[in-house]
């Protein structure tokens, strides 16, 4: 069984959602990765209706999940699935983000987000997408290399000029596959 839970943001999240974007502020990270903006909005219900209307509700193909611990019932992170219906990669920051808060990274959460996303692709009929992270955001290379990322090219940030490394990853099948060839499953 996973070790996590993944939930649509629903008003009944808001100190859960708080309480994670202090612990980033704590720890000096005023710029959240998967988040859709939530540092940039008003407020927690500005927040939820800027993810209906950027189409990241429920439906629809584009999401953002909150991502709990089963066993600690606590906000572990967020993954934002977005559209890949048009074929073409994101300029920036790639289909799929995901993030976890400060006190949960290095735990292998990161691998078991990232696996749900390219199995929610594959629902959604999609066969491949495109992840980036910046060079030395060493975890996250790992991950996208341990589900079966493949280093497509490398190019500058224009939001901040450092290097990004930019992967394809296989979905469905392919993403099976792979997990067998490593002995791992999904969940």
């Amino acid at each position: 069984m996973s070790a996590l839970h993944f939930a649509i943001p629903a008003p009944q999240q808001e100190a859960a959602v708080l309480d994670y974007l202090r612990e980033h502020r704590a720890a000096g990270e005023e710029t959240l990765c998967a988040a859709a903006l939530l540092e940039r909005q008003r407020g927690y219900a500005d927040w939820l209706a800027y993810l209906r209307r950027s189409g990241r509700g429920a439906g629809g193909q584009a999401a953002l999940w909150l991502v709990f611990g089963r066993v600690e019932g606590r906000l572990l992170g967020m993954l934002d699935l977005r559209d890949a219906r048009s074929g073409q990669p994101p300029d920036v920051g790639g289909h799929i983000s995901y993030a976890l808060r400060p006190s949960a990274r290095g735990r292998g959460y990161a691998k078991e987000m990232l696996q749900a996303a390219l199995l929610q692709y594959a629902a959604w009929g999609i066969s491949r997408v495109i992840l980036s992270c910046e060079a030395q955001n060493l975890p996250s290379v790992r991950t996208i290399l341990s589900g079966g990322g493949v280093l497509e090219r490398e190019a500058q940030d224009p939001r901040n000029g450092r290097l990004l490394q930019v992967y394809s990853i296989a979905c469905g099948a392919n993403l099976q596959e792979h997990l067998d060839a490593k002995k791992q499953t999904p969940f």
